[in-house]
Parts: structure tokens; C-alpha cells; sequence
């Protein structure tokens, strides 16, 4: 079933009426956990000072959703030139989460969730035409049942893992960005050719962290340089306290660094057993 488009309407309303500061008040977050499967995830969404200064609603959106069978997170950053990129992003995230409760096999879930995301737009824009059509937004999921971590990446942003003996490693990059200057959206219409997918073994991951490029563009790489190394390998030590929470995880990426920039900033780590 395609999402309630209009369940989205009131978060442009309640972002109108906001008090236009930017940083941790805005803050989105809220935790998940599964003592069985020996999971719990985090997530923090802050609105940056660019878009708090216009009085801007943030674009960013982040879910999660656990039950008995499987585990699975989202996180999508809406284009800032679109003027419905904030639907997207949550058409995004809602229309991921919901594959993944239909137990899409691993297989077919590319072109499903692509199929599931283009008919959701369509009813977006039947619902809401006036800017609907440019709900542009980037989309990172992951998705844990039967001891498989599949992962989906399209657009900017980062996954980034820490396996069980310590080492860090990206598992998905923004694909093709620091080449052309060119990100990649769930609704154009060449996006089955720029959807990533993994399949990794759950067992060899305790850390899994997912973030837009409002984060990470704190903190840049370049010859002889790599601040962004320290900076997750800083998050995920940090995420080893007992007690690490949202609040914890939205502070550690809304650092002045990262606040210089001015873009929304988000992240979702998932903390595994």
C-alpha cells in the first residue's frame, strides 16, 4: 500500500509555526531496541543553520521500525531545490521500511522498492500537484533479518561499519559526487542504475552508521588529511557507553564544524550485540 500522502502535510504546518533556531532543539530523534536480537538503534535529525535563518522546514528525515522478525532503519536528505524534497524524503524512508516488512527477498527488493517509491510519488502528486512532482530526495537504508545486513544507498551521504575487531570501513559512498558534483534521486528516472546494494554478515559488525552529507562535509578529506576518519572512529567510540542515547548521537554531529556548513544534519547508528 502506497503511504498516506497526507499524513505529511501537517510537518510543513508544524515547521511554519516553529521558532526558526537552528541545532539540537530542532532535534528529531528517538531509539529502538531489541534485547532478543541484541539490537538497538539511534537516530538524530538537527536542522542546519542555513535552512533556520530562512525559516525553513529541514529536508532530512529518519525512521526505524523493529518487530519480532527483522530490524530496519532509514535516512533520506531532500534536495534543497526542490520544493517538496522534505515529501520525498519521507516518502522515501516510509516506502523502504515498508518493503522491509513485506519481506521483499533480497533479489527482487531493488526493483520492488523502486517500483513501491514511483507509485507512492504518482499518488503524491495526484494528492498535491502544485510542487509535488520535485520531491527529490537521496535515500540510505538497512534492513537485518537472518543474520544479513542488506543495505541500500542512492544519492549523497555515507555507511559507514565498525566490524567486531575494531576496524572502520566504508561500506557505501556517495556515488560519483566528487567526480561530477552530481547527486542521484530515488525518483529520476534512471535511478535503478545508481540504487547500491550489499549483503553483509551481521555477525561480523557490533556498529553501523549511516549519515547525510550535512555531516560528513564537516569534515573534509584531502591529501594528507583525513579529519573524517577521526570523526567516526570518534562517533562510534562514543556509541560503546551504556549511556549513549539520541541526545548523545545528535550532539556528537552537531559540532561547529559541521554547524559551519549550515546543511541539515543527520545520522542513524545501529549498535549490534
Amino acid at each position: 500500500e502506497p503511504f498516506d500522502s497526507a499524513s505529511l502535510y501537517p510537518l510543513r504546518e508544524t515547521a511554519k509555526n516553529k521558532k526558526a533556531d537552528a541545532g539540537l532543539s530542532l532535534v528529531k530523534g528517538a531509539s529502538a531496541r531489541d534485547e532478543e536480537k541484541g539490537l538497538e538503534v539511534f537516530r538524530a535529525v538537527v536542522t542546519g543553520r542555513r535552512h533556520a535563518s530562512k525559516g525553513q522546514y529541514c529536508q532530512d528525515f529518519a525512521d526505524v521500525r523493529v518487530t519480532k522478525d527483522f530490524a530496519a532503519a532509514a535516512l533520506s536528505d531532500g534536495a534543497g531545490g526542490g520544493n517538496c524534497s522534505e515529501y520525498g524524503a519521507v516518502m522515501n524512508v516510509d516506502t523502504f521500511l515498508s518493503c522491509c516488512e513485506d519481506n521483499i527477498p533480497y533479489g527482487q527488493f531493488k526493483e520492488l522498492l523502486l517500483d513501491s517509491i514511483e507509485q507512492a510519488h504518482e499518488k503524491l502528486i495526484k494528492d498535491k500537484p502544485e510542487d509535488a512532482i520535485q520531491a527529490y530526495a537521496t535515500m540510505m537504508g538497512v534492513y537485518l533479518r537472518d543474520g544479513k545486513l542488506f543495505c541500500v544507498h542512492i544519492g549523497d551521504g555515507m555507511i559507514y561499519g565498525r566490524k567486531r575487531d575494531g576496524s572502520v570501513e566504508c561500506i557505501s559512498d556517495a556515488e560519483n559526487f566528487y567526480v561530477s558534483n552530481r547527486t542521484f534521486f530515488t525518483i529520476e528516472s534512471d535511478a535503478d542504475e545508481h540504487l547500491y546494494t550489499k549483503i553483509l554478515d551481521a555477525g561480523d559488525y557490533d556498529r553501523l552508521l549511516m549519515m547525510t552529507d550535512g555531516v560528513y562535509n564537516g569534515y573534509p578529506v584531502s591529501e594528507g588529511k583525513d579529519e573524517r576518519a577521526g570523526f567516526i572512529a570518534g562517533i562510534f567510540r562514543e556509541s560503546d557507553r551504556e549511556d549513549f542515547d539520541e541526545t548523545a548521537l545528535a550532539r556528537l554531529i552537531d559540532t561547529e564544524q559541521v554547524l559551519r556548513y549550515g546543511d541539515d544534519h543527520s545520522a542513524v547508528l545501529l549498535r549490534l550485540q
